[in-house]
């Protein structure tokens, strides 16, 4: 395989002379790209630790506020305020957690931390 620019679009090509020497064969596999912004709990674990929100950042592009936007883009000019940890309770198969209630076993095996967290649920 070697990569060929044709008409300004690289592509990626087979190469006669060195792949048949070598015995290729040509192949396919799928590489799935889905990017999307990180959901609500990623963001502001981000917002809270770089000073940086980009839910706000998404909806200012969408206004087409660029000025905002672009003042709102610099994080903390010192770095990071605090070290920040996301915490994801998932599922171990089929929708089915291994805890019936993981944030109140969390909360009774690790009590010092819960004045520490800064999004959570009491009972």
């Amino acid at each position: 395989m070697k990569y060929v620019k044709e008409n300004g679009t690289l592509d990626l090509r087979y190469n006669v002379t060195r792949d048949e020497k070598q015995g290729l064969m040509p192949g396919v596999f799928l590489l799935e790209v889905n990017p999307h912004p990180p959901r609500y709990y990623g963001l502001m674990s981000i917002a809270w630790t770089y000073g940086v929100d980009y839910f706000a950042l998404h909806v200012l592009y969408a206004l087409g506020d660029e000025a905002r936007m672009q003042a709102l883009s610099q994080p903390c000019m010192r770095g990071p305020q605090h070290d920040g940890v996301l915490m994801l309770v998932i599922p171990e198969r089929g929708g089915i957690l291994t805890s019936a209630n993981p944030a109140e076993k969390f909360r009774d095996e690790y009590p010092k931390v819960m004045d520490d967290i800064l999004l959570r649920r009491e009972a």
